[in-house]
């Protein structure tokens, strides 16, 4: 019969945590609140909204905004759309210029060795 005695206890090894913290402060409630939504009856799975700048600065909430607001972000939204359609017809043109300059390049290229074999031998 085998003895489980302290002495051969091995305890785990636990890993350091080296990422960085993702909680938001004061998202949490103080052992006060919790005491008193116990008592009130109330759930304790945290009734806070978090809040969230990054999401908040693109999705604005068309519920909350009056029509002035709302025709203002249309406007910005088409601004923004033509602006990215002017950019993607810019780099789609510099590369079918590109595309353009390396052709000719090529021909020329080929022309030039052509030149060369069909020119006659120099007596020097």
């Amino acid at each position: 019969m085998k003895w489980n005695t302290y002495a051969k206890y091995h305890k785990p090894q636990i890993l350091p945590n080296t990422q960085p913290s993702l909680t938001i402060p004061d998202q949490s409630m103080t052992v006060d609140e919790l005491y008193k939504r116990y008592a009130a009856g109330l759930p304790l799975e945290g009734r806070r909204v978090p809040f969230y700048t990054e999401d908040n600065e693109f999705l604005p909430n068309l519920k909350k905004l009056d029509l002035a607001e709302i025709e203002h972000l249309k406007i910005e939204s088409q601004k923004k759309i033509e602006h990215y359609k002017q950019q993607l017809l810019d780099v789609q043109a510099k590369k079918r210029l590109a595309e353009e300059e390396a052709r000719i390049r090529e021909a020329a290229e080929k022309l030039l060795k052509e030149k060369e074999v069909l020119k006659p031998p120099q007596n020097g």
